[in-house]
């Protein structure tokens, strides 16, 4: 009678170790389906931007290039159709002339089609703030400065 008890029992420890590796390795492919879900559920990297967000890293790259005097910058966010109006060169003598002021924003973008208005702040000499409207237009599904061709060569 020992004998038989001690071969149970040496068939249960034959057992338990199996048992537990693949009660482990349902825990560990769980917590892998787990994790994986909820990546993808978290993650929201792969979505497009909207509308707005990309109008709105338009004026933010034309508001670094501002503060920095990047004309060369400035100038490549502009729409064809005002580069054609005002070629680089004329672009950089305007730019030149210009007594900017420091700009903040966007407050706020609105897009309607093919066109948008970013709302930013112009910083006064007294620290005041001035609204200014900034229009964008698409071209090429790419959002780009867009002023009226009339306005002649301003930045």
């Amino acid at each position: 009678m020992l004998s038989s008890t001690t071969e149970k029992g040496r068939r249960r420890n034959r057992r338990t170790p199996w048992g537990r590796i693949a009660l482990i390795a349902a825990l560990v492919l769980a917590l892998a389906a787990i994790g994986v879900g909820g990546a993808v559920v978290v993650s929201n990297d792969d979505a497009a931007p909207t509308d707005e967000e990309s109008a709105a890293d338009v004026i933010n790259a034309f508001v670094t290039a501002l503060g920095t005097r990047d004309v060369d910058a400035v100038y490549a966010l502009q729409a064809e159709s005002y580069k054609r109006v005002c070629p680089l060169v004329a672009f950089r003598d305007a730019f030149a002339e210009l007594n900017l002021k420091p700009l903040e924003g966007p407050a706020s973008v609105r897009v309607a089609g093919d066109t948008a208005g970013a709302a930013l702040f112009e910083v006064q000499e007294d620290g005041s703030r001035q609204r200014v409207v900034i229009p964008l237009i698409r071209e090429n599904g790419e959002w780009r400065l867009g002023r009226p061709s009339e306005t002649g060569c301003l930045p």
